[in-house]
């Protein structure tokens, strides 16, 4: 998941402290920060990075879904599977919209786009 700016920034940092209270994700959630730019001072934070095994991916969008429905501020993150090519966008303000049937049906089809095998990737 990455990011640009700095209320961004302290989403991605709220994120992390949400994920890393549930003892499923902890010790799986890492910051990753970029180097500062000529001039300026310290890393900026860039994205957070997950360790997700099999299976897990539906658990980790619908704990991401439940967060993102609480942010008061419109909220845009982008999911990507590091091994490939595959990303899945979410906004906060379309969940917002969505009763707890429509979430659970986009769980379920953004779950099976990025768990989806090597092999059908390939298609």
């Amino acid at each position: 998941m990455s990011t640009l700016d700095s209320k961004a920034t302290e989403e991605l940092r709220s994120l992390r402290s949400e994920l890393q209270g549930d003892e499923a994700w902890r010790g799986r959630v890492e910051l990753v920060e970029r180097p500062p730019a000529q001039g300026t001072l310290g890393p900026v934070l860039d994205a957070l990075q997950m360790a997700l095994e099999p299976g897990t991916a539906a658990p980790f969008l619908a704990a991401l879904v439940a967060w993102l429905r609480w942010r008061t501020s419109d909220i845009e993150l982008t999911v990507r599977r590091t091994d490939d090519s595959t990303t899945v966008t979410l906004s906060g303000k379309r969940l917002k919209e969505q009763d707890a049937a429509a979430l659970t049906a986009e769980v379920d089809r953004l779950a099976k786009h990025l768990s989806r095998s090597d092999n059908s990737s390939a298609d």
